[in-house]
């Protein structure tokens, strides 16, 4: 059982202080976990998720398949996965080392990521998808 608190002010800051010293009188072990800065919201995650399908349906529509972007020896379509795994991730992992999953990306880091990506696509297949807004 837990407790998430988004602390961003000095009031609502008082208030966890209290709330975790009633717990730790109470219960004598806490695991505390503190994430730093604004993550991404379900919003961008469901924006990305429609453009990695709207990415893939250009490159299947442009004759792209996976083996021109990777070494695949088995010539097959885009999946919205694929251009997730193949390459957004390549790039988020390039800029990123430390985070490896999709759901750890701060807010701006999303919008950087997809600034290489689509600068790659429209200068290398001239792919222009704008980032769904949600």
């Amino acid at each position: 059982m837990g407790d998430e608190w988004t602390i961003n002010s000095e009031e609502k800051k008082e208030y966890f202080l209290k709330h975790f010293e009633e717990q730790w009188e109470q219960h004598k072990h806490l695991t505390i976990k503190i994430r730093i800065g604004k993550q991404r919201t379900l919003t961008q995650n469901a924006a990305m998720h429609k453009y990695f399908t709207l990415v893939s349906d250009e490159l299947n529509n442009q004759g792209q398949t996976v083996d021109s972007f990777h070494s695949n020896p088995i010539e097959m379509e885009w999946t919205p996965m694929l251009v997730k795994d193949l390459l957004w991730r390549k790039i988020q992992l390039a800029k990123y080392p430390e985070i490896e999953s999709t759901s750890k990306l701060q807010r701006d880091q999303v919008n950087d990521v997809y600034e290489t990506l689509s600068r790659f696509l429209a200068k290398s297949l001239s792919i222009n998808i704008q980032f769904p807004h949600k």
